[in-house]
């Protein structure tokens, strides 16, 4: 994430992931900068409900963390799973 160590395979599949559904997070090249972050802002307000309200929060993190890595799981077709957050919140 944009705080942390970047691996280069998972920030190119979020990318790529963040792309087909149209929300610009710049070149596909493994490199979390601003357009990454910018393309997961967006997503994250498109999804506001499932991802930030969860933890309370109204405005959107660009941290591609628990809630966001459920709500992108299943918006590919992982329909059979259960994340359980830090604060308690269980998402199935």
């Amino acid at each position: 994430n944009r705080d942390g160590e970047d691996n280069i395979t998972d920030v190119s599949k979020l990318q790529t992931f963040l792309n087909e559904r149209g929300y610009k997070a710049g070149y596909t090249d493994g490199s979390f900068g601003i357009n990454t972050e910018g393309g997961l802002k967006r997503w994250q307000t498109a999804f506001r409900e499932q991802i930030l309200t969860v933890w309370g929060i109204f405005n959107p993190t660009g941290v591609f963390y628990q809630s966001s890595r459920h709500i992108a799981n299943k918006q590919v077709g992982c329909t059979n799973i259960t994340t359980v957050l830090d604060n308690g919140v269980v998402l199935n």
